[in-house]
């Protein structure tokens, strides 16, 4: 009987192809031992390789070493016997493979990186008025795009060194809600939010040492603060939408020349402002604005503004002499905290109001002038580590700061200022104790000195808005599935004793892939019947959606 496995049952043109096989086999071996019979008479090598072995005589006998311990010796496969080298292929080691020089590994360093980086983003915002549903829901459907421009080149001077730093950015944004019933807003609004360019970081900058100038638009960051910070006067802010992004989101840079002197682990700095810029507010009737319900709870007014158009008029001018504003501060980053003393002449930003006069009223655009006096701040801000917590703080003292007051004796809407010295400050902790979480809890007061609401009950003048009320902000983050989401929260009330209302926003962010992230939150406004940042903000819920797309170039 034959099996299948039988090499009798294979046909004959199979057992031919065998026999070539081990025909094959016979010549390939007597071909090596040619070659091996070639390479033991050049078995010696050049002097130069043979110099090169002798310098590592330690590495090679610890290789032969670890090689005779991983080889045991009863498994059959000692040289004199079976394929060892006394008898197998090709004699002995010095006249074979193993005598190959060593060989430098040659790496190849990577290029240089480049001087020049161009980066930024995409971004579309996309909200609902979450209580207007049935009215015009439409809040914004704003698409922007923001890029810089960053040029770094050092230069050797001998022991020392310069460095050349160009940098330059903008932003461009349009509003697609602004299409929808456009009827319904008024021209500051539009001019304010349907589009709009914006300048970013946009500056030269020389260090030398331990000296470093530069010159342009800027961004310079002063306090502790993460949500609240009242000595952060260097940067005017985007405040369109009040509190829809961090603090550190609505700088807006300003032309100044700075100055920056290192000295261990101290800095000196001394900054001027070249313009007056009190940031982006929303106009006078816009829907964000806390005056319009004082201003239309006025009858007449209210009458008038019907077939008028209001905007701001900032004064002083933006490049004139007297926007000039001066700043310096001493910066200690030490072992466990770090401490700053700064002051400032500066224009307030906030503001007073001055009514129109009369025969202003008959003209088709109106003027709402806003002064912006100047005043001066000396401030003290710092940080210490206490375990898993962050303690922060700033303290501070204007002298005549001008504040916005109101006549309460006369009829409608009468406005004016006055100056008074006042004590501010802000205590903060951060606690990292949770993993993957941050939690920030501020408090903010102010106490104004001489306020005239403490000289009598029947004294008519008060200050616009109160002041003096306290703010509490609780913020927190916390990362997840390995930080690709973000959940960000913010709840801030305004006053206790005298209390104004609260705000809460709570929102996500997720990273789709490298680059690319989604977004979607809640914002809503809670104010009560009295003058606050929120005053009128009634039915003003947003829900939102976030899109951003980053990009770089290099």
């Amino acid at each position: 009987m034959n099996f299948p496995g039988d090499f009798n049952t294979l046909p004959r043109t199979e057992t031919r192809t065998f026999s070539q096989y081990r025909l094959l086999l016979g010549l390939s071996i007597l071909l090596l031992w040619q070659v091996d019979t070639v390479s033991a008479q050049q078995a010696e090598p050049e002097p130069g390789i043979r110099k090169e072995k002798q310098e590592k005589p330690e590495q090679g006998q610890d290789e032969e070493k670890r090689e005779a311990e991983a080889e045991p010796d009863d498994l059959g496969w000692e040289d004199d016997v079976g394929w060892g080298d006394d008898a197998g292929w090709g004699g002995d080691d010095s006249a074979g493979f193993d005598d190959l020089p060593e060989v430098e590994e040659i790496t190849v360093a990577p290029p240089p990186p480049s001087n020049l980086t161009v980066d930024g983003f995409f971004r579309s915002r996309n909200a609902l008025w979450a209580e207007r549903l049935r009215d015009n829901p439409l809040a914004q459907l704003r698409q922007s795009v923001d890029a810089d421009l960053a040029y770094k080149k050092p230069f050797d001077l001998g022991d020392d060194r310069l460095v050349l730093r160009l940098q330059a950015g903008a932003h461009l944004e349009y509003d697609l809600a602004y299409q929808h019933e456009r009827d319904t807003y008024d021209k500051p609004t539009l001019d304010e939010y349907e589009w709009r360019i914006i300048g970013r970081e946009t500056f030269i900058s020389l260090a030398y040492d331990a000296l470093e100038l530069t010159f342009g638009r800027q961004i310079v960051a002063w306090g502790q603060g993460f949500v609240l910070s009242p000595i952060d006067v260097v940067n005017p802010t985007d405040a369109r939408e009040p509190y829809l992004v961090d603090l550190e989101d609505m700088r807006l840079a300003v032309l100044a020349s700075r100055v920056g002197l290192y000295l261990g682990d101290h800095r000196l700095e001394g900054m001027v402002v070249h313009e007056a810029d009190f940031g982006l507010k929303p106009p006078p009737l816009a829907t964000f604005s806390p005056l319009r319900k004082l201003l239309l709870a006025d009858p007449l007014i209210a009458r008038v503004l019907q077939t008028k158009t209001l905007r701001y008029k900032e004064v002083p001018d933006r490049y004139v002499k007297q926007a000039a504003q001066y700043l310096g501060r001493w910066t200690y980053t030490g072992h466990g905290f770090d401490l700053t003393f700064c002051a400032a002449s500066v224009l307030d930003e906030l503001g007073a109001a001055r009514l129109p006069d009369p025969s202003e009223y008959m003209q088709d655009e109106i003027d709402l002038e806003m002064w912006h006096p100047r005043y001066t701040m000396l401030a003290n801000s710092g940080a210490v580590p206490v375990s898993d917590l962050l303690l922060r703080w700033e303290l501070a003292f204007d002298l005549d700061r001008p504040f916005a007051t109101i006549d309460t004796s006369s009829e409608g809407f009468d406005t004016g200022m006055e100056r008074f010295d006042q004590i501010f400050g802000m205590l903060g902790f951060t606690y990292t104790g949770i993993s993957d979480t941050d939690v920030v809890l501020e408090y903010e007061q102010h106490y104004v000195l001489e306020n005239p609401r403490r000289k009598s009950a029947d004294y008519p003048i008060r200050i616009l808005y109160p002041v003096e009320q306290p703010q509490i902000a609780l913020r927190f983050s916390h990362n997840a599935l390995r930080e690709r989401l973000n959940i960000d929260g913010l709840v801030l009330v305004f006053g206790i004793w005298d209390y104004t209302g609260w705000l809460g926003r709570l929102g996500f962010r997720y990273e789709l892939q490298d680059a690319v992230r989604i977004g979607a939150g809640y914002m809503t406004y809670q104010p009560v019947d009295a003058t606050s940042t929120i005053y009128g903000f009634d039915d003003h819920d947003w829900v939102y959606a976030i899109f951003r797309w980053d990009f770089l170039l290099q």
